[in-house]
Parts: structure tokens; C-alpha cells; sequence
């Protein structure tokens, strides 16, 4: 599983083919064009899948006119999409900025659309205020940025009313 920020990603991929000749033309309906003729013996170049052909020969040590030396693999580009993951923490503050708890992750690098739900605390001497302005909701589906639920508590004053 690869998780996190990345600009690039490298894969060794192996693969074996199977040369044309090898499937049946009343079968698979491949006709002559798909096959080469014994005097048209090629050695493999890596390129356009000129591996692939049963009358090939292996290009070990062998170079073409120009002297590049000659491989016996295709090269093929694979494209994957990556789920989309988020994250969403918690934090438990005064209405003066006073921490009343660390930060702590609600969910991680989870996919995004799966539910979260984050629950109001109890505090010594504090009574729950309000949600932060720049909250995310107290319930919900994780999104691809990270979000930050924020619950606001003030000082408990005997007497006063909660809100």
C-alpha cells in the first residue's frame, strides 16, 4: 500500500507474451499479416512488440546497423488510479485558545467517503459553547483535504446559564 504525497512512482512489471503464431487463424481469425515469413527473421528489438514474433532470435550480444545493442523486452506504460484518501482530527479549545486536549486523528489516510463521527466532551470547570467557525462537521464522510473539528468550551460560572 503506498500512502501519502508522492509526484512519482516507479513498478518493476515481468510479463510473458505469447507470439501471434501461436493462436490458430481459423480461431481467432489473425490472418497472414500477423505473421512473418521464415526469411523475414527478426531479432527482437523491444520496440512495437517485434518480441513477440515466433521467428524471432534472442538478442543476446547482438546490435542493430546503428551499434545500439539489442534487448528482448517491450516497454509499456501502465496507468493507476489511486483511491482518494483524507483525514480528519479533533481538538478540544477554550474560547480563549486554551487546549483542552491534544489534537487527535478521527481517522487517517482513510478513503475518502467513509463516515467519521467525533464526540463532545466533558471538561472540569468548562461547559461546551459552540462548534469553531472553521470547524468541519461534528459528523461525516471523509474529503480528499484534511479537516479539523474543532469544539469550543467556556469556563463554567456557577450560575450562569449554559448555552
Amino acid at each position: 500500500m503506498l500512502v501519502g504525497k508522492m509526484k512519482e512512482v516507479t513498478f518493476d512489471v515481468y510479463h510473458s507474451a505469447i507470439p501471434f503464431s501461436k493462436f490458430s487463424t481459423e480461431q481467432y481469425h489473425t490472418g497472414k499479416s500477423y505473421f512473418t515469413k521464415e526469411e523475414d527473421k527478426k531479432c527482437a528489438d523491444g520496440i512495437n512488440g517485434l518480441n513477440t514474433l515466433i521467428t524471432e532470435e534472442v538478442c543476446k550480444d547482438k546490435f542493430n546497423d546503428k551499434g545500439t545493442k539489442l534487448y528482448n523486452s517491450d516497454l509499456f506504460l501502465i496507468s493507476i488510479r489511486l483511491a482518494k484518501r483524507g483525514s480528519v482530527d479533533v481538538k478540544y479549545i477554550t474560547t480563549d485558545g486554551k487546549i483542552l486536549e491534544n489534537v487527535t486523528d478521527v481517522v487517517k489516510d482513510e478513503l475518502v467517503g467513509k463516515d467519521y463521527i467525533t464526540v463532545q466532551k466533558s471538561f472540569n470547570g468548562y461547559v461546551f459553547e459552540k462548534m469553531d467557525t472553521n470547524s468541519a462537521p461534528t459528523t461525516g464522510k471523509v474529503k480528499e483535504e484534511k479537516q479539523h473539528v474543532i469544539y469550543v468550551y467556556r469556563e463554567h460560572i456557577p450560575g450562569f446559564p449554559p448555552p
